[in-house]
C-alpha cells in the first residue's frame, strides 16, 4: 500500500490502520514525527516501511517498532540519527536510508552511519543501503573556504563504520541522489581500503562517487573537486582495481560499480602476487575460486580512443578479457550490464565466454 495513493481527506497516519493484515507501507510527500511513527508501530502487522520523516531531532520519544523487517526512512541527517539512536526494532534486517543534509560538511553523515551501526539493531543487519542527499546544491565552495580542506573526505573512511557489522552481507553506498557531492571522493589508495573493510560482503554498490586518481593529502581539496569535475572529464578507477576484491572479498558475488577504465596497457593487467602463488586456495583447489557472478558497470570512461565512433578501437579485448576471467571464473555474462560504449563492453564479454566454453 502506497500513502501517496490514500484518500487526501483521511489523515495519512490513520489511514492505513483499519487493515488488519497490512503487510507493507509507503508513504511519498508526507512527513511522519516520532508519534505517528510509533502509532504505526503499535497498531499494524507491517514487516515494511517506506516514509518520510521529520522532527525527530529534537524529540525523546523512544520508538519501538517490534514486527518491522525493512525500514526505508528518508529526512534530514539529524533527523535519521535521532531516529536510529532511539529506534528498538529486534527483528528489523534490512535498512535503506537516504541522508539529505544542507552544507558540504560530511561529518555529521558519518555520524549518522556510526550510529546505524552501533545502534540496537545494527549488529542483525544483513542489508544496508545509504543515498547522500545534499540538498543546497547551488552554494558555491569560493564562498565557504573556511573549512574547505576538512569538507573532503575518503569513502573508506565514510562507510569505516560498517566495517565491523558482523552480519552485513549487502551494502549499496550512493554518493548522491542525482548528482556526485563533491566532500565524498575515492582515489587509487583508497578502493583497497574499502574492499578490505567489507571482507565478508556478498553484494556491494557503489554509484554515484567522484573518482580520481591523484593522492588524498595534502592536494585535494572541496575547491579542487569542484574544478576538477568542471574542468575535466570525471576519472574512473581502472579495471586493475578488481583485483582487490578477488583478493580481499572472497564471499562477493555481485559487484556494481558506477563506472571503469578498461582502455589499460596490457602489461598493467598483470596478477598480483598473491594469486600468482600455488598456495593461494584461489590457484591450489578450484573449488574455492573466486564466486563472484555479477559484475554490472553502468559505463566505461570515455578515456583514450575509446570515446571515439570506433568504440574497439584502443582497448585490448582480449587481454582484459583474460584479466576478469582469471580474477573472477564464475562470471555470469548474462548478469554483466553495461549503459554505454556497449560494443568495447560487448567485445570483452564475447571473449569471456569463449574462455569459459574452453572449459567445459
Amino acid at each position: 500500500m502506497k500513502g501517496s495513493c490514500i484518500n487526501a481527506n483521511v489523515p495519512i497516519v490513520q489511514a492505513p490502520l483499519g487493515f488488519q493484515y497490512l503487510h507493507s507501507f509507503e508513504a511519498n510527500y508526507f512527513e511522519f514525527n516520532p508519534l505517528d511513527l510509533q502509532r504505526l508501530g503499535n497498531s499494524l502487522t507491517l514487516g515494511e516501511l517506506q516514509l518520510d520523516i521529520a522532527g525527530f531531532e529534537f524529540s525523546n520519544t523512544k520508538i519501538d517498532l517490534p514486527r518491522i523487517q525493512t525500514l526505508c526512512p528518508s529526512g534530514q541527517v539529524e533527523d535519521i540519527t535521532a531516529l536510529v539512536t532511539r529506534l528498538q526494532a529486534p527483528v528489523l534486517v534490512d535498512f535503506r536510508t537516504i541522508i539529505k543534509f544542507q552544507r558540504l560538511q560530511v561529518a555529521p553523515v558519518i555520524q549518522c552511519i556510526r550510529r546505524i551501526s552501533e545502534s540496537s539493531f545494527g549488529a542483525r543487519l544483513c542489508s544496508l543501503e545509504i543515498t547522500i542527499d545534499f540538498l543546497n546544491k547551488t552554494e558555491n565552495p569560493a564562498t565557504n573556504q573556511a573549512s574547505a580542506d576538512n569538507d573532503v573526505i575518503l569513502l573508506s573512511s565514510v562507510l569505516q563504520p560498517c566495517f565491523s557489522m558482523p552480519v552485513l552481507e549487502d551494502l549499496q553506498f550512493f554518493g548522491s541522489v542525482f548528482h556526485p557531492c563533491p566532500c565524498i571522493i575515492v582515489t587509487d589508495d583508497d578502493m583497497p581500503a574499502v574492499a578490505r573493510g567489507l571482507k565478508h560482503i556478498r553484494r556491494l554498490t557503489i554509484g554515484r562517487t567522484i573518482y580520481l586518481h591523484e593522492p588524498f593529502p595534502p592536494q585535494i581539496t572541496r575547491d579542487y573537486v569542484e574544478r576538477q569535475l568542471v574542468e575535466s572529464a570525471r576519472c574512473a578507477p581502472d579495471v586493475t582495481i578488481l583485483q582487490h576484491f578477488a583478493l580481499h572479498c572472497p564471499r562477493l558475488v555481485a559487484l556494481n560499480l558506477d563506472n571503469l577504465n578498461i582502455n589499460v596497457p596490457r602489461a598493467s593487467l598483470s596478477l598480483p602476487q598473491q594469486l600468482n602463488d600455488n598456495r593461494h586456495p584461489f590457484v591450489r583447489t578450484p573449488s574455492a575460486q573466486h564466486p563472484l557472478r555479477a559484475l554490472d558497470i553502468w559505463r566505461l570512461a570515455q578515456d583514450g580512443r575509446v570515446d571515439s565512433d570506433d568504440e574497439e578501437d584502443g582497448v585490448d579485448a582480449v587481454a582484459v578479457a583474460e584479466y576478469l576471467d582469471v580474477l573472477f571464473p564464475h562470471l555470469d555474462i548474462r548478469h554483466m550490464q553495461m549503459f554505454s560504449f556497449e560494443n568495447t563492453w560487448h567485445a570483452v564479454l564475447n571473449q569471456i565466454a569463449a574462455r569459459q566454453r574452453s572449459r567445459r
